[in-house]
């Protein structure tokens, strides 16, 4: 039996040598397992990191263009608000120097020309109301005269009360040459 065992013992060995290997397989299984799943873990952390990083960028430069955007349009309509309602004193400064820099340059062109056009309409207008208290003061004046023509023509004899007072004064200057 000594001899059997004998027989059996360089495959006894290579089972051990077979089994420490497959331990020793196994065991870098296991290591590989972990590495990966602590790469895993660490890649998984580095994407959402980034992503958390690049949505606040993202969020960061929209609001920065918006408000590049928006500001001017809002000072824009603010002045324009003002404009409308007679401010034409107001201007736009915007810092831009794209299309609402144009814009606003435009608006504040506008706004002067305005307000040079009002302030002749308002002179225009104060002088039309000077002429106008000056015609009413012309027209009182005429008939107040033709009012006391008539009252006189009431006294006078017939052929003097069908002369008009303008026949007259014609008859007076023609006979005074």
């Amino acid at each position: 039996q000594h001899g059997i065992d004998h027989m059996f013992e360089p495959l006894q060995a290579m089972q051990r040598e077979a089994y420490t290997v497959a331990q020793n397989v196994e065991q870098e299984v296991r290591e590989l397992a972990r590495t990966t799943e602590q790469a895993y873990l660490t890649s998984r952390l580095s994407i959402t990191a980034a992503a958390i990083a690049a949505m606040g960028i993202a969020l960061l430069l929209g609001y920065s263009i918006s408000s590049s955007l928006l500001w001017p349009i809002e000072r824009i309509h603010a002045v324009l608000s003002k404009l409308s309602r007679g401010g034409f004193d107001n201007r736009i400064t915007v810092p831009n120097r794209d299309e609402l820099g144009e814009l606003a340059n435009h608006v504040n062109q506008t706004s002067e020309k305005l307000g040079a056009l009002y302030g002749q309409v308002e002179v225009q207008k104060a002088q039309l109301a000077d002429l106008n208290a000056a015609l009413e003061t012309r027209v009182a004046n005429q008939i107040e005269e033709i009012e006391r023509t008539n009252r006189l023509k009431r006294f006078l004899p017939a052929q003097v009360a069908a002369m008009s007072p303008r026949r007259a004064n014609r008859t007076s200057s023609a006979n005074s040459l």
